[in-house]
């Protein structure tokens, strides 16, 4: 064989070895790309879950922070042992749990909270654990975190009690308002400087709308209002917490929050105020029917 050939020899297998580390890096990337997806199973980014070989874990201290908004809004006392329970009752082979109350409740409602708040609350809880424990929030133990959130939701009450309104969230405040809210907390006879504490909140991304129309009903703290645009009566529905009105008054009402909106009919209203207000010189009753 001649020193030509074998060259050819040597370059060919060159060429056979170059494409089999190709292909095996491509397998490889494929693999390895197939286990990481793996590592996450069904809605692990609400429930700070992960896989650790055949194992669901979770990162307790984040999942800490959407357990205390999730039971603050619904007004639940859910424990972080419930929801990992639910969570791999879900997701582990043979324990599916259909219609699992709870897990459809938690994820809906994180669902519907919106990305900027969670993390303002994850950014409100850092700040407290480095004023408290001079550590970041992610690198404490997980008694430690549940001494941050005790913290939280003491300051989240300040909150309620200074503005009325418990749909005020201490982690949407700015940061100058919420070292006011700190510095109450670490001492109760603490002065808070009224001049900044003005909030847009809970309504900064809310359109408000304002109407006038008739009650036609009120059950405790549901009411209904009937709007005569002219044409067409649009009726109006949802909840007000000082109702100092009857049905058959004429008012002015004003809101931010609902559910659903349609040409006649818009439903889960929070009501801010209802009104009584003087009829207008041409208001005819059955035109609001």
């Amino acid at each position: 064989m001649s020193e030509k050939t074998d060259l050819k020899i040597i370059a060919v297998l060159i060429i056979f070895i170059f494409v089999l580390l190709i292909g095996w890096g491509i397998i490889s990337h494929r693999s390895i790309f197939t286990v990481d997806n793996d590592k996450f199973p069904k809605n692990w980014y609400i429930f700070w879950a992960y896989r650790e070989d055949s194992d669901i874990k979770f990162h307790e201290n984040g999942l800490l922070i959407n357990l205390c908004y999730y039971n603050y809004f619904t007004g639940k006392d859910v424990s972080i042992e419930e929801l990992e329970d639910v969570y791999l009752q879900e997701n582990e082979m043979f324990r599916f749990s259909k219609n699992n109350e709870l897990y459809d409740d938690y994820v809906d409602s994180i669902h519907r909270i919106h990305s900027e708040d969670l993390d303002n609350i994850e950014k409100a809880f850092n700040n407290l654990a480095l004023k408290e424990k001079e550590e970041s929030y992610f690198d404490l133990s997980f008694d430690d975190a549940c001494s941050i959130r005790d913290i939280y939701l003491k300051q989240q009450e300040l909150v309620s009690n200074y503005y009325s309104n418990d749909r005020i969230m201490l982690c949407n405040l700015t940061e100058e308002q919420q070292e006011e809210f700190y510095k109450l907390y670490k001492d109760s006879n603490y002065k808070i400087d009224d001049s900044i504490m003005k909030t847009n909140e809970p309504f900064s991304e809310y359109k408000h709308y304002e109407y006038e129309g008739l009650i036609t009903e009120i059950k405790k703290d549901k009411v209904s209002i009937n709007v005569f645009d002219g044409k067409k009566v649009i009726s109006y529905s949802g909840t007000c917490r000082n109702i100092h009105v009857k049905e058959g008054d004429y008012v002015y009402f004003d809101f931010y929050l609902f559910t659903l909106g349609t040409e006649t009919e818009w439903t889960g209203i929070e009501f801010e105020h209802i009104d009584k207000k003087k009829r207008p010189a041409d208001f005819d009753e059955k035109n609001y029917k």
